[in-house]
């Protein structure tokens, strides 16, 4: 068994718990005493959200290593095999407009 398998999970630490308590009584104190406000809220909620959402949709994209990620045309025959003609001629046009 890997010690992996062994530690605790990420998202249950004790400053995690306490954020979403300390989220939880906020929540519960804006419905029950300002709940007409916070009905008014919910709309700019999404706004708000947008730029994290964004953050954390784009975490895996490598974005920032584009000029190293290159490789050579064998590398980039290699991963289009399996797509449609235009696709790799597409494809290949963009890599020429970027070197």
């Amino acid at each position: 068994m890997s010690s992996a398998n062994n530690e605790p999970k990420q998202w249950l630490t004790t400053r995690n718990i306490l954020i979403a308590s300390i989220a939880a009584a906020a929540t519960y104190y804006l419905w029950v005493e300002h709940h007409t406000h916070f009905i008014h809220f919910l709309p700019y909620a999404i706004f708000i959200l947008c730029p994290f959402v964004h953050i954390i949709m784009h975490r895996g994209h490598a974005h920032g290593v584009h000029g190293s990620a290159r490789g050579n045309g064998a590398e980039v025959s290699q991963s289009t095999q399996s797509l449609p003609d235009d696709e790799i001629a597409s494809r290949q046009a963009r890599e020429e407009r970027n070197k």
